[in-house]
C-alpha cells in the first residue's frame, strides 16, 4: 500500500514545530538584566523557566496537533484502501519469477509487493510457495505451498509475517477464496 503523502507532510511539519520550539523557548527564555552600578552598566544574562516552560509546552501541543491529524489521514487513507471490491490480484511465484496473476471477479484494493513477497518466501524456506494471494483484509494473504494441499493464511500487516491461528478468521478468508 501507497503511503498518504499528506500525511508524510503533516507528520514533517508537526515535528519541525516541535524542534523550532525548543530553538525559540531557549532563546526567549533567556533575559538580559540591566544594573547601573557603574558609568556603562554590567549586563547579566538570566534565564527564565517559566517563559522556556511555557513557550515549550505551546509549541509542543502545537506539534502534537499537526502529528495527530497525519495520523488521522494514515488511518482513513488505510481503511479506505481495505474496503472489497470486485476483482482478485494475486501473484504466482515459481523459481523466484513472478507470472501474471489468476483472474478473479474481485479487487481487494492493494498488492503484495516485492518486499513483502521476499518476506513470505523467506517464511517458508524450506517450501516451495506457488501463489500469493492478497485477500479483502488488507494485510492477510492466502499462501499456496507446492507440497501442502492446505491453504495457509498469513497475516504481514505487522513487521514480520505470521501464519494466522485463528479459525474462524481461516475458514472466512478460505470461503471468500473459494466462492
Amino acid at each position: 500500500m501507497e503511503e498518504n503523502k499528506i500525511a508524510k507532510i503533516l507528520y514533517i511539519i508537526g515535528i519541525s514545530i516541535m524542534v523550532l520550539g525548543v530553538i525559540v523557548a531557549f532563546a526567549l527564555s533567556t533575559t538580559q538584566l540591566n544594573t547601573y552600578n557603574t558609568f556603562f552598566g554590567d549586563v547579566h544574562v538570566g534565564f527564565s523557566f517559566t517563559s522556556f516552560l511555557f513557550t515549550l509546552i505551546s509549541y509542543f501541543v502545537i506539534g502534537m496537533i499537526f502529528i495527530g491529524f497525519s495520523e488521522v489521514i494514515k488511518l482513513l487513507h488505510s481503511l479506505n484502501h481495505k474496503i472489497p471490491g470486485e476483482k482478485k490480484i494475486s501473484i504466482n511465484k515459481n523459481e523466484g519469477k513472478v507470472t501474471p496473476p489468476v483472474k478473479r471477479n474481485m479487487d481487494v484494493g492493494w498488492t503484495v509487493d516485492e518486499a513483502e513477497q521476499n518476506k513470505i518466501t523467506d517464511y517458508f524456506e524450506n517450501e516451495v510457495v506457488e501463489d500469493i494471494i492478497p485477500t479483502y483484509l488488507e494485510g492477510h494473504c492466502i499462501v499456496k505451498l507446492s507440497k501442502e494441499p492446505d491453504l495457509k493464511i498469513i497475516d504481514i500487516s505487522g513487521f514480520g509475517v505470521k501464519e494466522v491461528t485463528d479459525e474462524q478468521l481461516k475458514d472466512q478468508l478460505i470461503a471468500w477464496y473459494q466462492s
